[in-house]
């Protein structure tokens, strides 16, 4: 058998030799009374220079002076244990993000006696985090400043997502449209037949222009039809499949920002699903971010484009004059959209008549400009065919 003592000298051992976790124990006021390798490893600190140290010599100074470190503590003690989070600082005066568990030790009587802290450093998982935010805010800011209407929703035709273009279009608000039928949007005498296609569209998801050939029509929460254009794009989700409903009011209503999702996941496939060459650029002319459709209408792939200067995508003899274009923009930005029509140059050197609508919108690197191509080519030479006939 062990000697007496020798199961706590082995716990102490064990505890001492761990590296990848900061282990120790200090009074109740404070006072460090041991620091395990793990402690010197993470902190810089060896164990002379921190025992009968303040423990709170690990915090931050601005942490320190408002007395977070005491009143941690005292909610440890009071439920026995307590989890937090934040930032920490080593010997060197670096910073880590740490993950930090609380234990209180009492005697037989419920007097508190001290504390043992667990304490891991977790700020690349911070980091991850704080980079998936801020991914996630920047989808969002583009979701909310696409120029049209989007829906989506599930194969029982329940609404699960709409952003704010969609509730200024249909007149109503948010929690009024969600988990409702998407036909309440359609007028009475196509509602019937609606579910059919519906069904009919999700047997074989494909993207495509929805009613193609056919006059549509939605209707407004105060009875009012009006002529629309709807593409209908499938998305695979956590949820099961669903189809995307990008809707573009004909009667040209005023635009509006759009409010739209909330994961990430949700975000990107939303973004790639609008049937739109969508491409946002910063103050400085860089391409931040590229869409599938922008990159099918001027041939390059996305990793041609990220990071490149937009003017890549103009005629050359306009380039200068497109950076005035760009300059003058961002000096005199304003909350609505703008409509421009460019020339724009394929990576295969053919040129194409486009139509360009541009949003400013803000994020967490400055402000930048969304804009939304149209290529109109064909509808350029059809009337340049048709002046030609006029002449002739």
């Amino acid at each position: 058998m062990n000697e007496p003592g020798n199961d706590k000298d082995t716990y102490r051992l064990m505890i001492g030799s761990v590296l990848n976790i900061a282990i120790f124990s200090h009074d109740e006021n404070g006072r460090i009374l041991n620091w395990n390798a793990g402690a010197e490893r993470l902190t810089g600190y060896r164990a002379a220079e921190m025992v009968g140290q303040h423990f709170s010599r690990l915090w931050t100074r601005e942490d320190a002076r408002s007395g977070k470190p005491e009143r941690e503590l005292a909610a440890a003690a009071n439920t026995g244990r307590f989890v937090t989070e934040g930032w920490r600082t080593r010997k060197d005066g670096t910073r880590f993000w740490a993950h930090t568990a609380i234990s209180a030790l009492v005697n037989e009587a419920g007097e508190c006696l001290g504390f043992v802290k667990f304490v891991q450093d977790i700020t690349e998982q911070k980091l991850a985090l704080d980079e998936l935010r801020r991914s996630r805010e920047r989808f969002h800011h583009v979701i909310e400043s696409a120029p049209n209407a989007l829906m989506m929703v599930n194969r029982l035709g329940r609404i699960e997502m709409l952003n704010l273009k969609a509730e200024c279009t249909f007149g109503y608000s948010r929690d009024e449209l969600l988990g409702q039928p998407v036909e309440m949007l359609i007028p009475e005498r196509y509602r019937k037949q609606h579910p059919r296609f519906r069904l009919l569209f999700f047997a074989e998801p494909a993207s495509r222009s929805m009613g193609a050939g056919r006059d549509l029509y939605a209707l407004t929460k105060d009875g009012v039809e009006f002529p629309v254009q709807i593409a209908l794009n499938p998305i695979d989700t956590d949820e099961g499949p669903m189809v995307l409903l990008a809707i573009v009011d004909m009667t040209d209503r005023i635009l509006r920002e759009e409010e739209l999702l909330r994961s990430e996941a949700r975000f990107r496939l939303v973004i790639e699903s609008v049937p739109i060459a969508m491409v946002m650029v910063s103050r400085e002319g860089k391409i931040e971010m590229a869409n599938h459709q922008l990159e099918l209408l001027f041939g390059y792939r996305r990793e041609e484009l990220l990071g490149k200067q937009i003017e890549m995508l103009i005629p050359e003899r306009w380039r200068s004059s497109h950076q005035e274009l760009r300059a003058a923009f961002f000096r005199e930005l304003q909350r609505r959209s703008i409509r421009r029509e460019l020339r724009g140059l394929r990576k295969d050197g053919i040129e194409i008549f486009l139509e360009i609508s541009l949003n400013p919108i803000e994020t967490e690197e400055g402000v930048m400009a969304l804009a939304t191509i149209t290529d109109v080519s064909d509808r350029k030479a059809k009337n340049a065919q048709f002046q030609n006939a006029i002449r002739d």
